[in-house]
Protein backbone atom coordinates (compact mmCIF):
# COMPACT_ATOMS: atom_id res chain seq x y z
CA UNK A 1 0.00 0.00 0.00
CA UNK A 2 1.37 3.78 -0.94
CA UNK A 3 0.80 7.05 -0.74
CA UNK A 4 -1.49 9.17 -3.59
CA UNK A 5 1.40 10.28 -6.70
CA UNK A 6 1.50 13.45 -7.54
CA UNK A 7 -0.40 15.58 -10.11
CA UNK A 8 0.52 15.71 -12.97
CA UNK A 9 -1.00 16.98 -16.17
CA UNK A 10 -0.72 14.95 -19.60
CA UNK A 11 -1.55 15.89 -23.37
CA UNK A 12 -5.34 14.57 -24.03
CA UNK A 13 -10.66 8.70 -23.98
CA UNK A 14 -14.82 5.46 -26.54
CA UNK A 15 -17.47 3.62 -26.26
CA UNK A 16 -18.38 -0.02 -25.80
CA UNK A 17 -20.20 -2.58 -24.35
CA UNK A 18 -19.89 -4.62 -21.04
CA UNK A 19 -19.55 -7.70 -22.40
CA UNK A 20 -16.97 -6.32 -25.63
CA UNK A 21 -14.69 -9.27 -26.86
CA UNK A 22 -11.49 -7.06 -26.98
CA UNK A 23 -8.48 -8.63 -26.61
CA UNK A 24 -7.37 -8.93 -23.17
CA UNK A 25 -3.56 -7.78 -22.37
CA UNK A 26 -1.56 -10.34 -20.66
CA UNK A 27 -0.50 -8.75 -17.40
CA UNK A 28 2.27 -11.63 -16.59
CA UNK A 29 4.11 -10.51 -19.99
CA UNK A 30 3.68 -6.57 -19.85
CA UNK A 31 7.01 -5.33 -18.47
CA UNK A 32 5.28 -3.33 -15.31
CA UNK A 33 8.66 -0.65 -16.12
CA UNK A 34 7.43 0.31 -20.00
CA UNK A 35 6.98 3.67 -20.17
CA UNK A 36 3.00 4.49 -21.15
CA UNK A 37 2.43 5.57 -24.90
CA UNK A 38 -0.47 6.83 -26.70
CA UNK A 39 -2.23 4.62 -28.80
CA UNK A 40 -5.37 4.94 -30.66
CA UNK A 41 -8.52 4.63 -28.59
CA UNK A 42 -9.69 1.87 -30.71
CA UNK A 43 -6.83 0.08 -29.62
CA UNK A 44 -6.96 1.35 -26.12
CA UNK A 45 -10.02 -0.25 -25.16
CA UNK A 46 -8.97 -3.87 -25.65
CA UNK A 47 -7.46 -3.51 -22.02
CA UNK A 48 -11.33 -3.33 -20.91
CA UNK A 49 -12.53 -6.71 -21.90
CA UNK A 50 -14.56 -7.35 -19.10
CA UNK A 51 -14.79 -10.99 -20.48
CA UNK A 52 -11.33 -11.04 -19.34
CA UNK A 53 -9.95 -14.89 -19.78
CA UNK A 54 -11.86 -17.15 -17.38
CA UNK A 55 -14.71 -17.06 -15.46
CA UNK A 56 -15.98 -14.31 -12.72
CA UNK A 57 -14.66 -14.81 -9.27
CA UNK A 58 -16.51 -14.14 -6.32
CA UNK A 59 -13.83 -11.97 -3.54
CA UNK A 60 -14.78 -14.89 -1.03
CA UNK A 61 -13.18 -17.31 -3.30
CA UNK A 62 -10.26 -15.86 -3.71
CA UNK A 63 -7.09 -17.61 -2.60
CA UNK A 64 -5.30 -16.07 1.41
CA UNK A 65 -3.05 -13.70 0.32
CA UNK A 66 -1.81 -10.02 -0.27
CA UNK A 67 -2.91 -8.69 -3.78
CA UNK A 68 -0.34 -6.00 -4.75
CA UNK A 69 -1.34 -3.10 -7.22
CA UNK A 70 0.35 -3.22 -10.57
CA UNK A 71 -1.37 -1.20 -12.64
CA UNK A 72 -4.56 0.88 -12.93
CA UNK A 73 -6.55 1.96 -15.56
CA UNK A 74 -9.30 4.23 -16.61
CA UNK A 75 -11.38 4.57 -19.62
CA UNK A 76 -13.86 7.73 -20.29
CA UNK A 77 -16.40 8.24 -22.58
CA UNK A 78 -19.00 10.45 -22.90
CA UNK A 79 -20.94 10.60 -26.70
CA UNK A 80 -23.76 12.23 -27.02
CA UNK A 81 -26.10 12.83 -30.01
CA UNK A 82 -27.08 16.17 -31.21
CA UNK A 83 -30.98 17.44 -32.42
CA UNK A 84 -29.12 17.82 -35.62
CA UNK A 85 -27.98 14.89 -36.23
CA UNK A 86 -24.00 15.37 -35.27
CA UNK A 87 -22.45 13.80 -32.45
CA UNK A 88 -20.22 15.40 -29.90
CA UNK A 89 -17.53 13.15 -28.55
CA UNK A 90 -14.68 13.03 -26.00
CA UNK A 91 -13.12 9.84 -25.03
CA UNK A 92 -9.42 9.07 -22.86
CA UNK A 93 -7.67 6.61 -21.11
CA UNK A 94 -4.93 7.00 -19.19
CA UNK A 95 -2.91 4.13 -17.10
CA UNK A 96 -0.87 4.19 -13.61
CA UNK A 97 1.97 2.08 -13.85
CA UNK A 98 5.43 1.32 -11.44
CA UNK A 99 8.13 3.40 -11.76
CA UNK A 100 10.96 0.97 -11.98
CA UNK A 101 13.85 0.57 -9.52
CA UNK A 102 11.50 3.50 -7.12
CA UNK A 103 12.03 2.24 -3.12
CA UNK A 104 9.24 2.92 -1.75
CA UNK A 105 7.47 1.93 -4.71
CA UNK A 106 5.88 4.99 -6.84
CA UNK A 107 3.98 5.23 -9.75
CA UNK A 108 3.83 6.84 -13.17
CA UNK A 109 0.51 7.80 -14.45
CA UNK A 110 -0.03 8.65 -18.67
CA UNK A 111 -2.16 8.96 -21.41
CA UNK A 112 -2.78 6.14 -23.51
CA UNK A 113 -5.28 7.12 -25.62
CA UNK A 114 -7.54 10.90 -26.29
CA UNK A 115 -10.18 11.77 -28.79
CA UNK A 116 -12.67 14.86 -29.35
CA UNK A 117 -15.44 15.19 -31.84
CA UNK A 118 -17.81 18.20 -32.52
CA UNK A 119 -18.76 20.60 -29.40
CA UNK A 120 -16.48 20.40 -26.81
CA UNK A 121 -17.58 21.06 -23.32
CA UNK A 122 -14.91 20.91 -20.46
CA UNK A 123 -15.48 17.98 -17.59
CA UNK A 124 -14.73 16.20 -14.67
CA UNK A 125 -14.28 12.67 -13.91
CA UNK A 126 -13.64 10.88 -10.24
CA UNK A 127 -13.48 7.13 -9.68
CA UNK A 128 -12.29 5.23 -6.96
CA UNK A 129 -10.41 1.92 -7.46
CA UNK A 130 -9.09 -1.08 -4.75
CA UNK A 131 -5.55 -0.98 -5.32
CA UNK A 132 -4.46 -3.68 -2.89
CA UNK A 133 -6.17 -5.58 -0.80
CA UNK A 134 -4.92 -8.75 1.79
CA UNK A 135 -7.38 -11.98 2.28
CA UNK A 136 -6.47 -13.52 5.48
CA UNK A 137 -5.75 -17.01 5.90
CA UNK A 138 -9.10 -16.52 8.70
CA UNK A 139 -12.14 -16.90 7.47
CA UNK A 140 -13.29 -13.74 5.70
CA UNK A 141 -11.78 -11.31 6.52
CA UNK A 142 -10.21 -8.60 4.72
CA UNK A 143 -7.75 -5.55 4.46
CA UNK A 144 -8.29 -3.01 1.56
CA UNK A 145 -6.82 0.13 0.50
CA UNK A 146 -8.55 2.22 -2.81
CA UNK A 147 -7.23 5.35 -4.60
CA UNK A 148 -9.29 8.11 -6.05
CA UNK A 149 -8.51 8.95 -9.88
CA UNK A 150 -9.63 12.15 -10.83
CA UNK A 151 -9.21 13.60 -14.73
CA UNK A 152 -10.16 17.37 -16.00
CA UNK A 153 -10.90 17.18 -19.50
CA UNK A 154 -10.03 21.03 -20.27
CA UNK A 155 -9.89 21.26 -23.52
CA UNK A 156 -9.59 18.94 -26.69
CA UNK A 157 -6.01 18.66 -25.80
CA UNK A 158 -5.09 18.94 -21.40
CA UNK A 159 -6.23 16.64 -19.51
CA UNK A 160 -5.27 16.99 -15.84
CA UNK A 161 -4.92 13.85 -13.65
CA UNK A 162 -4.69 13.65 -10.15
CA UNK A 163 -4.61 10.90 -7.52
CA UNK A 164 -5.70 10.55 -3.64
CA UNK A 165 -6.51 8.33 -0.76
CA UNK A 166 -9.76 6.52 -1.54
CA UNK A 167 -10.01 5.05 1.57
CA UNK A 168 -9.17 1.93 3.15
CA UNK A 169 -10.74 -0.55 5.78
CA UNK A 170 -9.51 -3.30 7.97
CA UNK A 171 -10.87 -6.42 9.38
CA UNK A 172 -13.63 -6.17 6.68
CA UNK A 173 -15.86 -9.18 5.36
CA UNK A 174 -16.25 -9.74 1.93
CA UNK A 175 -19.70 -8.65 1.63
CA UNK A 176 -18.18 -5.63 2.79
CA UNK A 177 -15.37 -5.12 -0.21
CA UNK A 178 -18.47 -6.33 -2.46
CA UNK A 179 -19.91 -3.32 -1.66
CA UNK A 180 -17.22 -1.54 -2.09
CA UNK A 181 -16.84 -2.74 -5.10
CA UNK A 182 -20.57 -2.11 -6.15
CA UNK A 183 -21.00 1.02 -5.14
CA UNK A 184 -18.10 2.17 -6.86
CA UNK A 185 -19.09 0.44 -10.22
CA UNK A 186 -22.56 0.88 -10.82
CA UNK A 187 -23.06 -1.10 -13.81
CA UNK A 188 -21.15 -4.46 -12.82
CA UNK A 189 -17.98 -5.63 -11.81
CA UNK A 190 -15.64 -8.76 -12.52
CA UNK A 191 -12.62 -10.06 -11.29
CA UNK A 192 -11.00 -12.76 -12.70
CA UNK A 193 -7.87 -14.72 -12.68
CA UNK A 194 -5.33 -13.70 -15.78
CA UNK A 195 -1.91 -15.64 -14.61
CA UNK A 196 -0.54 -18.31 -12.38
CA UNK A 197 -0.56 -14.96 -9.24
CA UNK A 198 -2.39 -12.36 -11.28
CA UNK A 199 -5.72 -11.40 -11.29
CA UNK A 200 -7.63 -8.55 -12.90
CA UNK A 201 -10.76 -6.53 -11.68
CA UNK A 202 -12.91 -4.68 -14.44
CA UNK A 203 -15.98 -2.31 -14.12
CA UNK A 204 -18.51 0.02 -15.69
CA UNK A 205 -20.02 3.02 -14.31
CA UNK A 206 -22.14 4.96 -15.45
CA UNK A 207 -22.37 8.64 -14.03
CA UNK A 208 -26.19 9.73 -14.06
CA UNK A 209 -26.60 13.44 -15.33
CA UNK A 210 -23.86 13.44 -17.31
CA UNK A 211 -24.27 9.88 -19.58
CA UNK A 212 -20.32 9.42 -18.77
CA UNK A 213 -19.19 5.79 -19.17
CA UNK A 214 -16.27 4.71 -17.27
CA UNK A 215 -14.20 1.83 -17.75
CA UNK A 216 -12.23 0.90 -14.88
CA UNK A 217 -8.97 -1.93 -14.69
CA UNK A 218 -6.65 -2.88 -11.49
CA UNK A 219 -4.06 -6.11 -11.77
CA UNK A 220 -2.63 -7.45 -8.75
CA UNK A 221 0.12 -9.89 -8.51
CA UNK A 222 -0.75 -12.36 -5.25
CA UNK A 223 1.92 -12.69 -2.57
CA UNK A 224 1.76 -15.47 -0.21
CA UNK A 225 1.21 -14.32 3.08
CA UNK A 226 4.13 -14.46 5.91
CA UNK A 227 3.95 -17.95 7.54
CA UNK A 228 2.23 -18.10 10.61
CA UNK A 229 0.23 -15.44 9.57
CA UNK A 230 -3.30 -15.29 10.74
Amino acid sequence: MRSPSPTIAVASLLAFSLFANGCEINSEARDKSQSIEETSCLDSFRAFDTNGTGPSILISQLPAGAYVHESAEVYVDQTTRRADGGRDLARFHFMEVPKPGTNPRSYSTGLRCHETAGRFASSFTSVSIVTDFVKFNRADTFDFFALSYGATFQTPDLITITTANGGDSRSATAAVLANVFARNWNSGYRIVRTGTDTYAFYGVQVESGTGRTIYGKATYTRKNLAPNSP
